[in-house]
């Protein structure tokens, strides 16, 4: 296609003395647009006009994925009738061997990426997964010899996809060479019109109908990322239904004398966001266990959150004090901890497991209305801006947000200090 013939045309351009112009260079394009293709395509390009026993390099989501596309690339060429290419299938051996000795090998997108080799050409497909740490380990294997480059194919990712936000930028500021086809902020991401102009290969090797189909398939945060091939922000689509939090919104209610609490602190760029949310059993008809933002400031330092956690312990029986000890909140765990032994008040440095189970326990609660929470504009903007931070099959809120979320996480870690003081828990997790 056409623009894939654009595209390495100048990705091939030499200078005088026969070395690439562009050293490094970003396509950001959406799915299914043929960015498998144009990888193979570059492949035999570079080829071409490398030193013979040169070494290209293909990065992936996974080592796995990367031997297969390998694999795959190499079956394609033989299939086309291009002499003397040899494909090895061997686990752990995969690679392409042309005939003038350059081979095309997999690596892992770890941070021992590329150690020991030395890159001619390299191509990473979905930049947006590759963290800070493989690419440090990558971009050495690439400097060495002048000819050497890295070219990166991939969609847009989210707020944590720091590599591939810093390349767009670079690429938007002209640093690099840089193409992308995207749907532009404030545009209609399901208006088809809007398609025409983001997706290069519609009409050609995709079709309308199977867009369709994956608009209906997807979540529209999914859909947005990767057929808009816009970057995901937290703004745009919370992990928590903005009704669910709506319908949970109790009335206002008096700390009791009894009740436990959950600590966190964020930070808001450069500013530290220290909150403190207690839970307790509500006093309506349907006991239901209520959240409610106790304090929280913008700016604050340790400090200030020490004298109010000692504060509160003098004034109320708390029972349970519970943080995340892998979170920011680490540096306060030993002052905590001592002040709790010393009133006799449940300790809970939260595991990883603990905390997985606490955003289940609240996500599950807040579906089926079966908690109340207090209105208050931080909490209120947490709740709105939460995204998932997958593990597995399992998933927590992630940090990387442009407002602070301690609010949610100390939600989070009350909710699931509470439920452990139960003796009979009225709240399922499913």
């Amino acid at each position: 296609m056409g623009w894939q013939a654009d595209i390495t045309s100048v990705v091939c351009e030499l200078d005088s003395e026969s070395c690439p112009i562009h050293k490094r260079a970003l396509i950001s394009i959406p799915r299914q647009q043929g960015k498998t293709w144009l990888a193979r395509v570059l492949v035999l390009a570079t080829e071409e006009y490398l030193p013979a026993g040169s070494l290209i390099g293909y990065t992936a989501q996974s080592r796995m994925s990367a031997a297969a596309r390998v694999v795959e690339a190499g079956t394609a060429f033989v299939r086309a009738g291009i002499p003397g290419v040899k494909v090895l299938r061997g686990i752990g051996g995969e690679r392409i061997e042309f005939e003038n000795g350059t081979n095309v090998i997999p690596i892992s997108p770890s941070d021992t990426a590329g150690a020991g080799y030395t890159f001619d050409f390299l191509i990473v497909d979905e930049l947006w997964a590759v963290s800070e740490m493989a690419m440090g380990a990558i971009l050495p294997a690439v400097i060495a010899r002048p000819t050497a480059q890295i070219i990166a194919i991939s969609t847009m990712g989210d707020l944590d996809s720091t590599v591939m936000n810093r390349w767009v930028a670079q690429g938007r500021d002209g640093d690099i060479a840089y193409w992308e086809w995207s749907i532009p902020e404030g545009r209609d991401i399901f208006d088809e019109d809007e398609w025409w102009e983001a997706m290069p290969s519609l009409g050609q090797s995709v079709e309308v109908d199977a867009i369709r189909t994956q608009r209906a398939g997807l979540d529209p945060r999914m859909f947005e990322q990767m057929f808009a091939n816009r970057v995901v922000t937290t703004t745009q689509a919370s992990a928590i239904p903005p009704e669910w939090w709506a319908d949970t919104e109790g009335p206002p209610e008096a700390i009791p004398a009894e009740l436990v609490l959950g600590i966190d602190v964020g930070r808001h760029g450069e500013v530290s966001t220290p909150a403190i949310v207690g839970a307790w059993t509500s006093g309506g008809e349907t006991p239901l266990p209520h959240l409610e933002l106790i304090d929280w400031r913008e700016g604050a330092e340790g400090a200030w959150l020490i004298k109010r956690v000692e504060d509160l312990i003098g004034r109320f029986r708390i029972r349970a004090i519970s943080l995340d000890p892998s979170g920011p909140a680490v540096a306060y765990v030993n002052q905590i901890r001592a002040m709790c032994e010393r009133r006799g008040i449940v300790f809970r440095a939260v595991t990883r497991g603990e905390l997985v189970g606490g955003v289940e326990l609240l996500y599950s609660s807040l579906r089926d209305r079966a908690l109340t929470h207090g209105a208050a504009g931080p909490f209120d903007e947490a709740a709105a801006a939460a995204v998932r931070k997958e593990m597995g099959d399992r998933w927590i809120w992630s940090r990387k947000s442009p407002v602070s979320l301690s609010p949610l996480f100390a939600a989070t870690l009350a909710i699931e200090a509470w439920s452990k003081l139960q003796t009979r828990p009225r709240v399922a997790i499913y």
